[in-house]
């Protein structure tokens, strides 16, 4: 192995590292976007008044 092809792969692991932690945070993202707009449809059905001034 040529001491240049070390360094290559430390750089394509470091890239691959950082793919993975891109999409798992992207992933992550989503899934609390999801998490929210469920919560909010959810109150949204279980008070359809909640919006109205009361007397």
């Amino acid at each position: 192995m040529q001491p240049t092809a070390q360094l290559f792969d430390f750089v394509r692991y470091r890239q691959r590292r950082q793919a993975q932690r891109n999409a798992q945070l992207m992933w992550a993202m989503y899934a609390a976007q999801a998490s929210l707009a469920l919560f909010t449809l959810g109150q949204l059905k279980a008070d359809p008044n909640g919006r109205q001034a009361r007397p």
